[in-house]
Formats: C-alpha cells, structure tokens, sequence
C-alpha cells in the first residue's frame, strides 16, 4: 500500500491536532483502502513503516508509538499467527505535505478473496506458490551461529503467515554491537566492526529464512537502514554487506541466488529502529514470500 498521511479526504489536507492525530486518521485511512481491496490492516498487515518528521520532539515521537499501540496494536488478535506485523520507525527530514507522520502498510492477501494482480494502484502481496531451496547449512553458518545465536530474540521481530510470508526487522542498538564486537573503538574508525556487523546482520537474516522455511529466492524486500550521525559511507557498507553474503553463499554452495548475492539498497536516514526513539546504527527491513 502507498503511505498514507493523516489527510481529511473531503478536503485532502492535513487533520489538526499534530502527530497522534494524524496518525490516527492515516490509520483510518489505510483501513479504507485495505477495504477496497476486500482486506482489512487489522487482520491483513504483516508490516508496518512507520515515517516521523524530524521535527518532532522526543516526546511527540513517543505519543506516536503509544497511538499506534493504542489505536492499532491493541486490537489486533495473534491466536491465528501468533505475532504482531513488523513496525519500523524511519525518521525523514521531511514529509509530503509538511506532515507529521506516514505509515506504509504491506498486507498478506491471499488469492481467494477476489483481489485481482490487474488491480496495482496499492502495494499489496498476493498469495504465492511454494518453491525453492532453503538456504544450506555449512561450517560458516555454523560457527557464525555458535557465535551470534544468543541475541536473536532481542534484535530480531519476526511475523509469517505460516507457509506463505514472512516480514522481520533486524534491529542494530549500540548495545547489540557492543556484543557483536568487543572494542572501545568508534564503528566509523574500524573496517573490521563493520564486516562483523554485516556478518552478523547477514546470519540473522539466514535464520530467519531458515526458521521459517523460506528460501533466498523468497527474499522480494531487503533494506538496510544505518543513521547518517555515524558518518558511514553508504557504498563502504554495500560493500560489506557484499562481502558478507558471498562468504555465507560460497559457503554454502552459492545457493543466495543466482548472482550470489540477494538483491538489497543500503539507505542513509537520520534515524530507525523498532521504536520511536530511532537510535538504531543500523536496521534490516526484510520481506520474504514463496514464488
């Protein structure tokens, strides 16, 4: 789905009452176009994009998160999937219209529900067909998972549709790097942090697909957010996340696809992360589905 603003439609300009109420109304919004399409966020979102101006101030960037948890979270039921989509907070310099906030919804839908492929004004997944190879397990693999195993949980969010997709969100906190590395050194200054970085981010991804019985093919989204204030050169990091696929694909048989490389954009933002407050280094927007 296209991102949605907090735009009255009669008049299609901005709802006073600043971001929480924009939200709200980009809530209701998204829902009304997920209707038309016989779909509705509530039981069709596997991932959320959540876009916040830099101009707001710490404390509005946390009303946002809350809103978005009340408003949204708070009515959704797991029983059937059990997990919540992804969320991703990006933070832009600026926004259509001057606005506040902007959220992106990616909807599961699958084939028999009367969506028609011909109808692609808004972004939504269709149901696909199973295939592929699962990524292979080799001794790189496996010692990158003796070694980075352990803090899955507290970077990784994941949310499938068991079988048919899968959306993750990889979140690099200066405390996960602290971990993934054990240097007082500053990430910019070392080459070597940022191959382990990109190693790790790299295995995290693996066994995400892996967990899920998805496969390198099944990869159609994959985005590595990193914040502009830890002057990293976006094409230093594409390298690095180059390198990193090709060891783990020559390891394992050069089943990462057919290049070797599963297609990724390295962008530069002011901030992301799973929660309002943005201070990830870097983040992985990952979505996977069986073609």
């Amino acid at each position: 789905m296209a991102g949605q603003l907090g735009l009255d439609p009669p008049t299609m300009k901005l709802c006073p009452g600043g971001a929480t109420a924009q939200l709200e109304l980009a809530l209701r919004n998204s829902e009304a176009v997920a209707n038309a399409f016989k779909s509705s966020i509530f039981s069709s979102a596997i991932h959320f994009l959540v876009y916040c101006s830099a101009h707001l101030t710490s404390s509005e960037k946390e009303e946002v998160e809350h809103e978005l948890q009340n408003s949204y979270i708070a009515h959704l039921d797991s029983s059937r999937t059990g997990s919540y989509p992804t969320i991703l907070y990006v933070l832009a310099p600026d926004l259509p219209k001057g606005a506040c906030v902007e959220i992106k919804p990616t909807l599961y839908v699958p084939a028999d529900n009367g969506y028609s492929d011909d109808d692609d004004d808004v972004d939504i997944t269709s149901d696909p067909e199973t295939g592929g190879s699962k990524p292979a397990s080799s001794k790189v693999l496996s010692e990158w998972s003796a070694r980075y195993s352990d803090l899955h949980d507290s970077c990784c969010l994941v949310h499938t549709v068991t079988g048919k997709i899968c959306s993750a969100v990889v979140s690099i906190t200066n405390g996960i790097a602290s971990k993934i590395y054990s240097s007082t050194e500053q990430l910019q200054q070392s080459e070597e942090h940022l191959k382990a970085i990109a190693r790790f981010c790299v295995f995290q991804i693996a066994k995400i697909l892996i967990d899920n019985g998805f496969t390198w093919d099944s990869v159609t989204m994959l985005r590595f957010y990193y914040s502009v204030e830890h002057s990293l050169a976006a094409d230093v990091l594409s390298r690095m996340f180059s390198e990193a696929f090709a060891e783990l694909g020559k390891a394992t048989g050069g089943s990462l696809r057919t290049d070797g490389v599963p297609v990724f954009n390295v962008l530069p933002v002011s901030g992301s992360g799973r929660s309002a407050s943005m201070l990830d280094i870097l983040t992985c927007e990952l979505l996977a589905s069986k073609a």
